[in-house]
């Protein structure tokens, strides 16, 4: 063998040495941050999830906590168990089984995400419209992902004597994945900028109280979905990039954190509207609310993402604003939720 051969056949395996740890430290890193996140929130969880009854919020935040756990357990046991495999038989159905895992956990959070649009918009009509856009979204990424899961090829030994599952090949147009799950998140994140632009235009045209400056419900679901669109949206088009112009061996490692963030913010989402309801920092976001509806023997449940009368003040205390949504929370005069 010539020395050019023995310098390219060893620059060869560098690099996919490079690319396994990178994957490993990535994977790992995504674990941490889900994990970490679970245990720092889970007194939250406890009194404000377990303890209450079944509703909306309880049910979606427990797919996407528990979901997004084992999706990420899943992810890390495929990318770092050294054990021999069938590529064909065990790195493909994990794949495929881990990418359903995936959509379940994406359709949940932005499920939350568009309950909480709607709930401050005052429009069955747009309700209905972001259901539509939803339900298309959800059979888009369904034949995409049927799609690149077809025509992509995994590995079990991509080094003689190293085993890890590793993709070798994915179709060129896999990077379309993410352009349903971008497309809709762009689409409430405009929404909620045209309620920060209608209460701006509320805050001008009326005099500001003394007392018109504390945090509220409105305010607390404006804050998680600009924090939810930055990141995950940072994240999806970073995984776009890669998938459309780095090797395939990379594909793995942009996934596993848009399933982390995926995860924790989906959570957080709902958390931080629970907390700020049952710890209000002011009497702003305070009320009489009614979440889902009251059990028999009538204590409150945990705040859901539906079925509300919630009192409080938007921009103004002489502001008052009669609506009915279908879902979330608001922080708004007087706002009923059906």
């Amino acid at each position: 063998m010539t020395p050019n051969l023995i310098g390219e056949e060893t620059e060869l395996v560098s690099d996919v040495v490079r690319v396994l740890y990178l994957q490993h430290y990535c994977q790992l890193a995504a674990l941490v941050i889900t994990f970490y996140d679970h245990i720092i929130t889970f007194d939250q969880e406890l009194e404000m999830i377990w303890k209450k009854r079944w509703s909306k919020s309880k049910i979606l935040y427990l797919m996407c906590r528990y979901i997004g756990d084992i999706l990420i357990l899943g992810e890390t046991y495929l990318y770092l168990n050294q054990q021999p495999t069938d590529a064909s038989l065990v790195g493909m159905w994990a794949t495929r089984i881990l990418a359903m895992i995936a959509f379940i956990c994406t359709w949940t959070t932005q499920l939350i995400l568009k309950f909480r649009i709607t709930a401050l918009y005052n429009s069955r009509l747009l309700s209905r419209c972001l259901t539509a856009v939803f339900v298309g979204g959800i059979i888009s990424l369904i034949i995409l992902g049927l799609l690149s899961l077809n025509g992509m090829q995994v590995i079990s030994e991509p080094i003689h004597g190293i085993h890890q599952c590793t993709c070798t090949k994915l179709p060129p147009n896999a990077f379309m994945l993410w352009f349903p799950i971008l497309f809709f998140d762009t689409l409430l994140f405009s929404l909620a900028i045209g309620i920060v632009v209608i209460n701006w235009r509320r805050k001008c045209s009326q005099p500001l109280s003394p007392e018109s400056g504390g945090p509220s419900l409105v305010a607390v679901l404006l804050r998680d979905n600009f924090e939810y669109f930055f990141l995950a949206f940072g994240i999806y088009l970073t995984t776009t990039v890669v998938w459309l112009s780095a090797k395939p061996q990379y594909f793995s490692i942009p996934a596993c954190f848009s399933y982390s963030i995926v995860t924790v913010m989906g959570c957080r989402l709902i958390l931080n509207l629970c907390d700020a309801y049952y710890n209000p920092d002011s009497h702003m976001a305070r009320g009489t609310s009614e979440w889902d509806s009251l059990p028999p023997w009538g204590e409150p449940s945990a705040p859901t993402i539906g079925n509300v009368t919630h009192q409080a003040n938007v921009a103004a205390p002489s502001l008052q604003i009669q609506s009915t949504t279908d879902a979330g929370s608001s922080a708004g005069s007087e706002v009923t939720w059906s």
